[in-house]
């Protein structure tokens, strides 16, 4: 719409996509695809490198990583098959566990995220190499006694929930306020 001032255009911003978040209403954000033009110049610096692991100790160490993985905090996880039981059986959910991510928190509590295949496809396959700040909608939170429906992800979550939901009309719904303000 409007052509790039003298000073920006260095910075090629026609190169630039505009990508909206999922639910359209938050800022906007710029990705950049950047071209590899040189080979990286290897440094040496600090001690030198440790004497390679024996095979055995190979496949303790590759699966302490993948435990540790799962476990840092701000990543995200595919859901395990546990909390998937639960929230599938507990609220009659009709999606498969490839629509669910599982995000721990700073507080060490789990959320788990509806989110469409391609971003779960994402984040399993660049986990720990991809820093994601948020993905899809929060759906449910996990508790020592079960989960419990987040606020965030309620309309996006519902319409795929065959239990414990229940439809009122306004005159129902007027009554139980008026029930509830008498006792």
């Amino acid at each position: 719409m409007f052509g790039p001032q003298a000073s920006e255009k260095s910075f090629h911003l026609d190169r630039c996509v505009r990508v909206l978040p999922h639910d359209n209403d938050t800022h906007g954000m710029f990705v950049a695809v950047l071209h590899k033009t040189n080979e990286l110049v290897s440094v040496a610096a600090g001690p030198a490198a440790a004497a390679p692991l024996p095979s055995s100790d190979k496949k303790v160490a590759t699966a302490d990583k993948k435990k540790l993985l799962k476990q840092r905090v701000g990543v995200y996880s595919p859901i395990s098959s546990g909390h998937f039981k639960l929230v599938s059986s507990g609220f009659g959910i009709d999606l498969p566990s490839t629509s669910f991510m599982e995000h721990l928190n700073f507080t060490k509590t789990r959320d788990v995220h509806y989110v469409t295949e391609g971003v779960a496809n994402v984040l399993g396959r660049y986990a720990g190499r991809l820093h994601v700040h948020k993905a899809g909608t929060t759906a449910f939170q996990m508790t020592p006694t079960g989960c419990v429906v987040a606020d965030d992800g309620l309309r996006a979550i519902v319409r795929h929930c065959s239990e414990r939901v229940i439809t009122l009309d306004m005159d129902e719904f007027s009554q139980m306020g008026q029930f509830a303000l008498e006792t």
